[in-house]
């Protein structure tokens, strides 16, 4: 990265340098106008100030030119800053973008035959509430509900539907695929 340090020491001696003038101003409007006004009246010692009103003016602007090019100092360093850390920012991109590329491969290649549950068709969640005024079914009707243990889980079975934790499925096939990937992760 450049440093602008030259840039720097110059615009630090400017900036001494223009105060000193802005100092002299004021010096010399003070002793112009007491020097003349012993000798003439108060509006001529007004105009006497005006050299020195001068000076100070330039002294002024040298003052702001000092700090506009103080200020495009700070900008270069900082656009030097910025750029760096977006370079870097898009190396760690780069990188990124490679290794999902190789992760996608790698998990597509691996699981060639899974499924994802949230595609299939038996495939909810019971988030919604029971509905109220339910009449419960007739004995005859009403099956009985049947836990089946697979993989460390157990699956409920109950009305033709198959239940593993808070998520219902239409078949124990898509229960039993719901299983395998929880495995697998």
């Amino acid at each position: 990265m450049r440093s602008y340090e030259a840039a720097r020491r110059y615009f630090s001696i400017m900036g001494f340098g223009s105060w000193s003038v802005i100092i002299i101003g004021v010096l010399v409007a003070l002793v112009s106008a007491g020097g003349v006004s012993q000798y003439a009246g108060g509006g001529v010692g007004l105009l006497a100030m005006l050299p020195g009103f001068g000076i100070v003016i330039v002294g002024f602007l040298l003052l702001v030119f000092v700090q506009i090019g103080r200020a495009n100092v700070d900008t270069a360093e900082y656009t030097q800053q910025m750029l760096k850390i977006a370079r870097d920012q898009l190396d760690v991109s780069k990188q990124s973008l490679k290794q999902g590329g190789t992760f996608q491969k790698n998990y597509v290649s691996l699981n060639v035959e899974a499924k994802d549950p949230l595609q299939n068709k038996g495939y909810s969640t019971e988030e919604s509430e029971p509905e109220k005024d339910v009449k419960p079914k007739p004995e005859s009707v009403q099956q009985i509900e049947e836990k089946i243990q697979y993989e460390g889980h157990i699956i409920t079975s109950n009305d033709n539907m198959f239940r593993v934790e808070n998520t219902v499925f239409e078949t124990i096939q898509f229960a039993k695929e719901h299983i395998n990937l929880l495995r697998d992760k």
